[in-house]
């Protein structure tokens, strides 16, 4: 049986198996949960945890000849057809932080063990600007209405909706083509709808986005376009 990990969460209703490039295969079970339950369910999911653990390896074998590379010296968001030279200033008297000067330069002051962090809150900066005027854009388009957005840098999705009206949404889809990251945000919006993947949820999705078939199939290999750095 495979190992793994227990993590218990007081927001987990029932037990759950996910699997992430740092952690392997770990159980999300409610608080107090036996821990011959989830033996059970671990044995009971074993070819789908292998499965999961095989693509899961493949993808830390891509990663891993991806990383050494050092810190970015440009970064290429697609969905918003700009490239960003990165500038690196250390030992200033700055406060740790960026700014964008002409010609998209971006000028990162940090010291080199903190950059990393820093172009991660720039980028989940862009996201967030960008990806809320799209969303209320297409909301306003569709006639499809939420209540907030948010934007993580999730392990295992891209994109998700609550029932409390959130759409959390990836900072790293912005290396996808606009098509798909408008497909990704139909979908989401569809959610408000359709709590489910039902047929009616997709041809609602359909809709929006005829297209969506082929789309969502680019989604499966969507990780490939990320850079190393932004993969956590």
């Amino acid at each position: 049986m495979s190992a793994y990990q227990i993590r218990e969460s007081k927001r987990a209703r029932r037990i759950r198996l996910q699997v992430t490039v740092n952690d392997g295969l770990v159980v999300v079970a409610p608080k107090g949960v036996r821990p011959e339950e989830v033996d059970i369910l671990v044995r009971s999911q074993h070819q789908w945890i292998n499965r999961a653990l095989k693509k899961l390896s493949d993808r830390k074998q891509y990663l891993d000849r991806q990383f050494g590379e050092g810190p970015p010296t440009t970064i290429s968001l697609p969905a918003l057809n700009k490239i960003w030279r990165v500038s690196y200033f250390v030992n200033t008297s700055l406060a740790a932080g960026w700014d964008v000067s002409a010609h998209n330069s971006l000028n990162i002051y940090s010291e080199p063990a903190k950059a990393q962090i820093v172009i991660d809150k720039w980028l989940t900066s862009v996201a967030r600007e960008h990806l809320q005027n799209e969303l209320s854009s297409l909301g306003k388009k569709t006639g499809l209405s939420f209540k907030r957005m948010q934007i993580r840098a999730q392990k295992s999705r891209w994109g998700s909706y609550s029932a409390r009206g959130t759409i959390s949404l990836n900072r790293n889809i912005l290396f996808f083509q606009p098509a798909v990251v408008e497909y990704l945000l139909i979908h989401e919006l569809c959610h408000t709808k359709h709590m489910n993947h039902s047929r009616d949820f997709w041809q609602l999705v359909e809709t929006f986005c005829p297209d969506y078939r082929a789309l969502d199939k680019s989604l499966k290999e969507a990780w490939r376009l990320l850079p190393p750095w932004s993969v956590k």
